[in-house]
């Protein structure tokens, strides 16, 4: 999978992707490519491979603090075709993938610093961007099979 989009994003946006997300499609870019063709390679589902799209996301996330989707400290990367974003710190040593539930994302946000305690263990979290991949492949292999 190529890294042109997330180059030309980071160099758009002027918001530093983390090095193991880059590393991370350089190396498991079929893993990737691979769930998105379970995905029926639709727009900017789970990791988006469109930068114009990724900046649009980042920016609303960073720039709406009266609203939901004002999400601070976190790289929005794509959605799961529901609504919620997909989305990575910003911390480079943080490996977490967040799937952000705008129904329910409120409850987890300081209302006076509009923080979002993203340890809370209501929220939908992955240990890094190989399992959140593995298991969304998984999940989307398993509805094809019923579908057969």
């Amino acid at each position: 999978m190529p890294l042109s989009p997330y180059l030309e994003f980071e160099k758009n946006s002027s918001i530093a992707l983390p090095t193991h997300f880059t590393q991370f499609i350089s190396e498991h870019g079929d893993r990737v490519s691979k769930l998105l063709d379970l995905a029926e390679n639709e727009d900017n589902i789970f990791i988006s491979r469109d930068s114009n799209w990724m900046i649009a996301a980042n920016v609303e996330s960073r720039d709406s603090k009266s609203g939901p989707f004002y999400l601070p400290h976190v790289i929005v990367i794509g959605h799961d075709g529901a609504g919620n974003l997909i989305a990575i710190s910003e911390n480079e040593s943080d490996e977490r993938v967040w799937v952000v539930d705008f129904d329910y994302i409120n409850d987890y946000r300081n209302p006076e610093t509009l923080t979002i305690d993203w340890n809370h263990e209501d929220l939908e979290v992955y240990s890094n961007l190989i399992l959140f991949v593995e298991e969304q492949i998984e999940l989307l292999s398993e509805l094809d099979e019923d579908w057969d």
